[in-house]
């Protein structure tokens, strides 16, 4: 089952379109620093509580599913710690509404200069929901102007979190259909065959499992090497020649 990211703009290739700043904070497309792509988003904090930024416009789900929230988060080495959350609002209209309810995952502290970290969360959407805002906050006061990054945003249908998916837009799908409508040209497969050639057991290499995972065999190393001898060389040994003498019927003869 193919997956779908529900956020829009969630790695922020080109622009911030998509988002809003919350908590009277600024919003402004960075290169200087990413989880995923080249580029992710900057957030300059206000004075207040609250400040980040939130998904620009609602986003529908099903009541009682169940959706999971991830998020990657960082500090730059020169800016204040923070300590930074990721919140669910859910509404019971797919635009406007009442807000029904609000759930987050677990706050994290985040310490300037450490790498990126992941906010997570798994949420069921409570009764009448419609819609959603997502939104990545500092919930308490902080110093203004200083800094926080957000990039690859995930928020899809799933019981459980997975790894962060991008978003597909009308230009992807139409790539990867033509692709896949297009014709293969002969021969069709190149480069190694799968042909189950090497076995050790009941490992069998070079073939697909049930499962459709590649099980390929690219070296075996020390297999064409003689092995290391069980006895070692020992170094030869000359046999001295000792000119002896001896008497043989009251001659000398040398042996």
């Amino acid at each position: 089952m193919a997956r779908n990211n529900l956020i829009v703009n969630p790695s922020f290739k080109t622009n911030t379109t998509g988002w809003s700043a919350t908590g009277s904070s600024t919003l402004s497309r960075t290169t200087s620093d990413y989880f995923y792509g080249s580029s992710c988003l900057q957030v300059a904090k206000a004075a207040a509580s609250n400040s980040g930024a939130v998904t620009s416009s609602r986003i529908l789900v099903t009541e009682a599913l169940s959706y999971a929230l991830g998020v990657y988060v960082k500090i730059d080495a020169s800016q204040e710690a923070g300590n930074l959350v990721a919140k669910v609002q859910w509404y019971n209209s797919a635009t406007a509404g009442s807000l029904i309810s609000t759930t987050s995952t677990i706050a994290l502290d985040v310490i300037p200069g450490d790498d990126w970290v992941r906010l997570t969360g798994v949420f069921t959407a409570p009764a009448g929901a419609l819609s959603v805002l997502v939104s990545v906050v500092q919930p308490t006061a902080g110093t203004a102007t200083e800094t926080f990054y957000v990039d690859a945003v995930l928020f899809e249908q799933s019981t459980y979190l997975n790894e962060y998916v991008d978003e597909v837009n009308q230009a992807t799908e139409n790539k990867y259909v033509n692709k896949g409508l297009s014709p293969v040209p002969y021969p069709k497969i190149t480069g190694l065959k799968l042909d189950a050639g090497v076995s050790l057991g009941s490992l069998v290499l070079n073939t697909i499992d049930e499962d459709g995972v590649v099980w390929i065999c690219t070296d075996i190393e020390g297999w064409w090497n003689h092995p290391e001898p069980e006895v070692k060389d020992l170094p030869r040994l000359r046999r001295r020649i000792v000119r002896r003498a001896r008497k043989i019927s009251g001659t000398s003869t040398y042996a």
